[in-house]
């Protein structure tokens, strides 16, 4: 926060404080300042520090061409769990935000940069609802609705499956994993399959639920739950004897459920869904990774990948330098088939992106610390328009 508070002093006395819609005559000269807005405190200031730094790594990219239109690009970082952190970037001057928040976090952050007039991208949080109706927030990474029908069309296509199983949890601050489980049956029944059992459970208390679960014999549950738990479930599931698919969404894709899962023996057949993929094979994520390593001297992981490319997707939208929003939602309307680190982006219409989807499953070959394996990865589009008959021809396939 020290940093923040003097790099405000300073843009306040050589600029003044304006928002993005704002006229200011040295508006063409005075560098472009970037807000990096993110969880740098508390149990999740790891994950703040690494979209941090992919922030970095790009903004050194930017400034060491052109910048933006001839501006070099500063960045500052400020706390989401400071007070009012959009209006803390305001007064900075900030000409757009990127944020990597808590769905907690992330809606008051929403809303309040509507009120400032600051352009925000959100690079983790993947509620749908975010960019609805606010011209001011866009995004990088998939919504809900997409990575659900991601999952059940894996299910369903790639893995033959006919009917699944749900473990659900039902604790208060789990909104998001009960409307993920409610999205992955509501698109897998549209496929044409059958949800036979949907077992809840609050707390650590889910051995009679899975009980019950079983009893439907099912080759494929669907988990979510908050990451924390989830390594538990695993290994409770594995010592009742079952043996089958377990799968769920982006929140397994954390170095804590990875810690968590590592004593596990026989975690079996575990997959999900995710934005990121260290096994990404592509020169641009290769590129960005020696980058990374160079610089921090060690591997980035999805929050630093993503908010990367987040940074160089707001260059985009920032590249007519005129500081109006209408200019600024075109150009990144105009946005397709970017390749960046993190995949392939598309943007469209409604704000949301058409990104690559990475499918993966939990590896223990590298004990004591299991890995993401990726098995398959593609543009969540082409989900629109596959047939059965020709949808391996449009996928690449790592190692199933």
């Amino acid at each position: 926060m020290k940093r923040v508070f003097a790099v405000f002093t300073a843009i306040c006395l050589l600029s003044g404080c304006a928002c993005f819609e704002e006229e200011e005559e040295d508006h063409v000269d005075r560098p472009v300042l970037l807000a990096a807005i993110g969880p740098f405190s508390h149990n999740l200031e790891n994950d703040g520090k690494a979209m941090a730094r992919g922030m970095q790594i790009a903004v050194d990219e930017l400034n060491s061409k052109r910048g933006i239109n001839n501006r070099q690009v500063n960045m500052v970082t400020i706390d989401s769990f400071s007070d009012n952190p959009v209006e803390t970037a305001a007064r900075m001057g900030a000409d757009c935000i990127v944020s990597d928040c808590t769905s907690s976090q992330i809606g008051k952050i929403v809303e309040d940069v509507e009120k400032f007039k600051i352009p925000l991208v959100i690079s983790s949080a993947t509620k749908d609802s975010y960019v609805a109706a606010n011209h001011y927030v866009f995004r990088n990474i998939f919504t809900n609705a997409q990575q659900s029908e991601t999952l059940a069309a894996y299910l369903w296509y790639w893995r033959q499956q006919m009917r699944i199983c749900f473990l659900v949890e039902m604790d208060m601050p789990s909104e998001y994993e009960r409307l993920l489980a409610r999205q992955v049956a509501d698109e897998f029944k549209a496929l044409g399959g059958q949800v036979s059992c949907v077992a809840e459970y609050t707390g650590d208390e889910f051995d009679q639920p899975i009980k019950d679960l079983l009893t439907y014999n099912p080759n494929c549950i669907v988990v979510t739950t908050q990451r924390e738990r989830l390594a538990k479930i695993i290994k409770r599931l594995r010592s009742f004897g079952y043996t089958g698919l377990i799968c769920g969404g982006d929140a397994w894709a954390h170095d804590d459920f990875f810690n968590a899962i590592a004593d596990c023996k026989h975690a079996g057949d575990c997959v999900f869904v995710s934005p990121f993929s260290d096994e990404n094979d592509s020169e641009e994520y290769l590129r960005f990774r020696k980058k990374y390593m160079d610089q921090y001297g060690f591997e980035p992981d999805r929050k630093a990948t993503l908010a990367h490319d987040a940074v160089k997707l707001l260059a985009i939208g920032l590249s007519d330098g005129t500081g109006d929003i209408r200019k600024f939602r075109k150009n990144w309307l105009t946005i397709r088939n970017h390749i960046d680190a993190g995949g392939v982006y598309t943007m469209q219409k409604d704000g949301n992106v058409d990104s690559t989807m990475y499918i993966s499953r939990l590896s223990m070959d590298k004990n004591p610390f299991p890995t993401a394996k990726l098995l398959k990865k593609f543009q969540y589009s082409i989900l629109k328009t596959y047939r059965n008959d020709d949808i391996e021809s449009q996928t690449t396939d790592t190692d199933d």
